[in-house]
């Protein structure tokens, strides 16, 4: 099979059903000095085109607007993409499609607008075909996306995909039967999803604590389920938290901390961000409950985490899986509390900080080295293990880890779908959409390498 990558542009001087290639990139497809008959195809669209081959220089080609509009490609500005020639048909892609809310204010895709622009000008780089749609804009029958060009998002007609990346962000959208016919026909059609689902805190505390080997990294987690395991779990440690087992962003946690017979409780989602003090105990139960409503929630142990200018700090890791099934650490920051908050997320007011500054200010340097190091081993066993035990590509984990004031590492909480603000900050090109345009490359399918 032959490959060409090469920028296509529609024409109105093209005749009708007519590609006009390039004498350079005609070498590359191995394509005969004369006219051939072929069928050109993107996603489940296809044509009758002949080939002609100009005699210019360069890896382009053109073709009529007719015939853009037939493959669903974006007809008012060139696309980079690959064509790839087997036999008598030649293929457009790959095409890669990002699934997200969107809405009609602007920003159109929320907190993920400036991702996906870096994304689309890093997929143009690749030859890629890239553009964001929504559950209600797809399904495999048609599509409609936005597609990034001249500084601005253009809507129109999309092909089907050789890739989903899921950012769907609301869960109750990700479960809906709608999505879930769009899964089922993208099995059918043999798509990849990339980050196929949520995974929920209690289900990936389950599934790590069934590796030995991680034991002693994981809090003491369990299901909240009545009044009197919070009471004995509050007496016994003296501080917990209560974690939404669907929660994200640092949203809707509760700190528990008991001390000479009062409990004081902060909120992570309280707009005046004061701590509540309690000296009875079913007062404050009745209060956090009416807060927790009949959301499923865990208890966690609280760990002492260490301080960085008198506040605490953790980290997060951001993983990546190549095709071959490799795990690595892609970028990492340490990240502080905020102001009145106890929670480190950049949403809630946390604040970003090089890992190895932080690390070097606490500990000597030859120590701050090994702690990276240890952290950057212990996320990449996490993903192996978890990874190995999900359905589904999952090639996208952020790890965030404490270490407590003896220097201990913890794994606090995984997450497939990281927010994009939390890492890479100064970065021109984050680490991290460079990682997201190769797994998406990788797994495709489109170059004929694994779909994992």
């Amino acid at each position: 099979m032959d490959y060409s990558k090469l920028t296509l542009e529609s024409s109105t001087l093209s005749p009708a059903e007519t590609i006009e290639i390039s004498q350079d990139a005609a070498e590359y497809l191995k394509a005969g000095d004369s006219p051939d008959d072929i069928i050109i195809s993107c996603g489940r669209n296809k044509a009758k085109a002949r080939v002609v081959i100009m005699n210019e220089e360069g890896m382009h080609a053109r073709m009529s607007a007719d015939l853009f509009s037939t493959l669903c490609l974006p007809v008012d500005f060139p696309v980079a993409l690959h064509i790839k020639k087997k036999a008598d048909e030649w293929t457009v892609g790959p095409v890669i499609c990002l699934l997200t809310e969107i809405q009609e204010t602007e920003p159109k895709f929320g907190s993920v607008q400036a991702f996906c622009r870096l994304l689309a000008l890093e997929f143009q780089k690749k030859h890629a075909i890239f553009y964001v749609s929504s559950i209600k804009d797809f399904c495999t029958e048609t599509a409609t996306g936005y597609f990034y060009s001249s500084g601005d998002w253009h809507k129109q007609p999309a092909p089907l995909p050789d890739m989903i990346h899921n950012r769907i962000h609301i869960r109750k959208n990700e479960q809906s039967e709608v999505f879930q016919s769009i899964k089922r026909g993208l099995r059918t059609e043999q798509i990849p999803i990339f980050n196929d689902h949520y995974l929920d805190k209690w289900l990936t505390h389950q599934l790590l604590q069934s590796f030995p080997h991680l034991h002693p990294y994981l809090p003491e987690t369990m299901l909240f389920a009545e009044k009197n395991q919070l009471k004995d779990y509050l007496i016994a440690k003296n501080e917990l938290f209560l974690k939404p087992v669907h929660g994200s962003q640092g949203k809707r946690i509760f700190k528990l901390d008991r001390h000479e017979g009062t409990v004081k409780v902060n909120y992570s989602s309280s707009k005046s961000g004061k701590t509540i003090e309690y000296s009875d105990f079913e007062e404050m139960y009745n209060e956090i409950k009416k807060l927790i409503t009949k959301e499923p929630y865990l208890i966690q142990q609280a760990i002492p985490l260490l301080c960085y200018y008198g506040k605490p700090i953790d980290f997060r890791l951001l993983c990546y899986r190549s095709a071959k099934g490799k795990w690595q650490v892609s970028s990492s920051v340490a990240r502080m509390t905020g102001e009145h908050t106890f929670v480190t997320n950049l949403a809630q007011g946390g604040k970003l900080f090089p890992v190895f500054l932080v690390l070097e200010d606490l500990f000597d340097r030859r120590e701050a080295y090994h702690l990276k190091k240890f952290m950057y081993e212990a996320a990449i066993h996490v993903s192996d293990s978890l990874s190995a035990m999900l359905d589904g590509v999952f090639a996208e984990f952020a790890i965030d880890m404490a270490l407590d004031i003896n220097g201990r590492p913890w794994v606090l909480e995984v997450n497939t779908k990281p927010s994009k603000r939390d890492l890479d900050a100064d970065a021109a090109v984050p680490p991290s959409v460079l990682s997201i345009a190769r797994i998406c490359m990788d797994y495709c399918g489109f170059f004929n390498k694994s779909k994992a």
